[in-house]
């Protein structure tokens, strides 16, 4: 039986060449799913776009609407959701 993971990396529009785009080549591919959860669209990660601000004070409302948009729409997808960010 295959194990299903979904990985969501949290990240910033000016972390995506610098950082998103090194997890998506390394060790990204060994997720099922990957996402990228970010305040701009970015087709080439996939970032998503959530309806939040960027910076520390915004992290909690930004980590409740992933978890939102990955319910919404991957909650039978996986059988595992790990949730990193881009510099781990």
């Amino acid at each position: 039986m295959e194990v299903r993971v979904l990985c969501w990396v949290m990240t910033q529009p000016k972390n995506h060449e610098s950082k998103a785009r090194h997890i998506k080549a390394t060790w990204g591919r060994r997720c099922n799913i990957l996402l990228f959860m970010s305040s701009v669209n970015d087709s080439s990660l996939p970032a998503i776009a959530l309806p939040v601000g960027e910076g520390r004070e915004h992290l909690w409302e930004k980590t409740r609407e992933a978890f939102r948009y990955i319910y919404q729409r991957h909650f039978q997808d996986a059988d595992w959701f790990f949730k990193a960010d881009d510099d781990t």
